[in-house]
């Protein structure tokens, strides 16, 4: 279909009928590629409009970036970004919020925090408003540095407290996120450990230290408490229920991918995790098969065989529907050559079942 709009514009309107296209054409066109992310042909199309004279509006340069964002290969995406970038400040083009914010998504989902951190300095520069939409992508920007997200996050956290953004539950997963795969960088480890010894406020150094608050010493609350695991840092911030107590201040209820991300910042116990449910359970969030997937894997890891088993009671006292995801972590449990052909008894074989079996029954 996509590549049929392409030929309505290229032959049909300019060849056949010989209609010039407008700028609005080829900017639907683009934004069409670009949700595949063919970023190669949409700026085939962006240098054929500009070839004709056409002059480029704000929303083709959002379709441009949002090609790049979709992209699966990041490299060339960043490469066509920062390209596109040069052109609009060499045309000193004035970018709108929604421009500035397809580049915000475009560099955090290829990995460059310091650009993204650059876009919002700039989007600042231009009188740009930031919104609780540009600290979304802000927060996925910090993310996609795993060494020093998780004080990133903190740090956006802290800054739209100041700005009396309202946070919702969309920021709160991102910072879950956050909690589970990023952490503090070592330097300020240093520097706040550095801030302690010389610090009078016994705020501060308090084991019970409100770490999203901004008034708190952010570097010298990293540095008085253990960091290395999503269950040091969820302990930072109050563990389960100082989270969950946040949430409720703002408003922002938890879905299923809050505590399906919970999942992982826990203790590695049975009793961690029925707390977790039972948490689940009181907000009235229902599971889903995802959870109980990633349960039955979680367990599994940890050798807790017949706890991983359990899982399938809870599934049909959900009343979920296993489905070849729920045996592929089931397989992983497998140890014998008997707990093989139990399983396989009860599912329709696939290749996904196959090599966890292949994996771990040695």
């Amino acid at each position: 279909q996509v590549q049929e709009a392409i030929d309505m514009v290229l032959v049909t309107m300019l060849q056949e009928d010989r209609v010039m296209p407008e700028s609005y054409n080829f900017t639907v066109l683009i934004g069409a590629v670009g949700r595949t992310g063919d970023v190669k042909m949409a700026f085939k199309l962006f240098n054929k409009m500009k070839g004709m004279g056409l002059k480029p509006e704000d929303p083709t340069y959002t379709a441009l970036f949002n090609a790049c964002a979709n992209c699966r290969n990041k490299g060339l995406a960043l490469s066509k970004a920062n390209h596109l970038r040069d052109l609009i400040r060499a045309k000193e083009h004035s970018t709108n919020k929604t421009t500035f914010h397809s580049m915000l998504k475009c560099y955090a989902l290829a990995k460059d925090t310091a650009t993204v951190f650059q876009i919002a300095d700039e989007m600042i520069q231009s009188k740009v408003t930031l919104d609780y939409e540009t600290f979304s992508f802000l927060l996925m920007g910090c993310i996609s540095d795993k060494e020093a997200g998780f004080e990133l996050a903190l740090q956006v956290w802290r800054r739209m407290r100041k700005r009396r953004i309202k946070i919702d539950l969309m920021h709160y997963n991102l910072l879950i996120k956050a909690i589970n795969y990023c952490g503090v960088p070592q330097t300020t480890l240093q520097i706040g450990s550095s801030e302690q010894q010389h610090s009078t406020d016994l705020a501060v150094i308090s084991s019970e230290v409100n770490i999203l608050n901004p008034r708190t010493n952010l570097a010298a609350a990293l540095s008085s408490a253990p960091v290395a695991t999503p269950q040091d840092r969820l302990a930072l911030i109050g563990g389960l229920p100082g989270l969950l107590s946040h949430m409720e201040v703002d408003k922002s209820p938890p879905n299923i991918q809050t505590f399906t991300q919970l999942l992982s910042c826990i203790p590695e116990t049975r009793e961690s995790e029925n707390q977790l449910m039972k948490l689940m359970q009181s907000r009235e969030v229902k599971t889903d098969i995802t959870f109980m997937n990633m349960l039955i894997r979680r367990r599994n890891k940890r050798h807790d065989h017949e706890g991983a088993k359990d899982v399938l009671i809870l599934i049909g006292q959900h009343g979920l529907q296993a489905d070849m995801m729920t045996f592929g972590c089931l397989a992983m449990g497998c140890v014998r050559e008997q707990d093989g052909n139990e399983l396989l008894n009860h599912i329709k074989v696939n290749k996904h079942v196959l090599f966890s079996l292949n994996f771990f029954y040695r």
